[in-house]
């Protein structure tokens, strides 16, 4: 895993990089986020709190929250929008937050 420093030099870094230079950012900024991990599908995901409830996109609840999370490792994919390969969420859990 590399820093968020490290990641800027270059841009080139796994899903575990990633996902902490998002959350280092966003929090810096006071938004509420969260780093979902995964050992079965062996990746991480970024998760963005919503206030309102949003129909169709994938989250993940910590407490009475929904984290709605975020593919930061390819491209086309939207907050809440992951992989249907990813979507089970009994397979994430909560890295950090």
């Amino acid at each position: 895993i590399k820093s968020p420093a490290e990641f800027l030099k270059d841009l080139k870094a796994d899903c575990d990089s990633r996902t902490l230079m998002l959350f280092t950012i966003l929090k810096h900024y006071n938004y509420d986020v969260a780093i979902f991990g995964s050992e079965y599908y062996k990746h991480s995901l970024l998760g963005v709190y919503l206030p309102n409830k949003e129909v169709g996109l994938t989250y993940k609840e910590y407490g009475e929250k929904r984290y709605y999370l975020w593919e930061t490792t390819n491209t086309g994919f939207e907050m809440g929008k992951i992989s249907d390969k990813l979507k089970n969420t009994n397979y994430w859990s909560l890295n950090l937050k």
